[in-house]
């Protein structure tokens, strides 16, 4: 699951495509990825694919924080 990348302040351009990255990462390593836009979207996503009692590993830096604090409710 790859949620939104933000800048993290940068000020230089990094010539960086979310998309892009995305379709790197399937063809380096042949995986499925699921593209997700918010947390609601995380949510959901969780809720129809998880079965039983699972723990989610959110990683990076910012906004995912709160979003890990928020999947319990939202997935209710």
């Amino acid at each position: 699951i790859l949620c939104p990348i933000y800048f993290a302040g940068e000020k230089m351009k990094l010539g960086f495509n979310y998309l892009n990255f995305a379709k790197e990462i399937i063809k380096n390593s042949r995986v499925k990825l699921f593209l997700i836009e918010d947390v609601y979207h995380l949510a959901k996503f969780l809720k129809k694919n998880m079965y039983g009692k699972k723990i989610v590993i959110g990683m990076g830096a910012g906004s995912i924080s709160n979003w890990m604090k928020k999947l319990p409710e939202l997935m209710q």
